[in-house]
């Protein structure tokens, strides 16, 4: 994944040695073990118990990586953009589908309906029939 991300960023024809990865990826390790535990610490100070992503926010500034907070902020505006449309979008068609299928019960019990008429004015036939 470090490998991934590292492309992303680096122009095409760009090689990477084994042990680059290898640094990134443990640097990436110590990075986000430093921003959790100043997150934690800024969240037991709060009287909290869970992490909340301005905790995050704080404790990037807290670790003299203020730097990165328009990125971040921005990445994380992003993704809650994303998910909220993805919920909403998920939450519209679960509303769609228990309209169809309300609608489709609808349709059924009518015609059960129309049907049970029938057969009730066929058997009134039958029995007013002179016979």
């Amino acid at each position: 994944m470090v490998q991934r991300l590292a492309k992303g960023v680096l122009p095409p024809n760009t090689q990477i040695q084994k042990d680059a990865i290898t640094a990134m990826s443990k640097g990436a390790t110590v990075f986000v073990s430093c921003i959790a535990d100043k997150a934690n610490e800024i969240t037991l100070t709060s009287n909290r118990k869970t992490i909340s992503p301005n905790a995050v926010l704080d404790a990037l500034a807290g670790c003299e990586f203020a730097d990165f907070l328009p990125r971040v902020e921005a990445e994380l505006k992003r993704f809650n953009e994303i998910a909220t449309a993805k919920r909403n979008e998920y939450r519209r068609k679960v509303k769609e589908k228990e309209t169809e299928t309300t609608g489709a019960d609808a349709d059924a019990t009518m015609d059960d309906a129309a049907a049970a008429a029938a057969a009730a004015a066929a058997a009134a036939t039958v029995d007013a029939a002179p016979g």
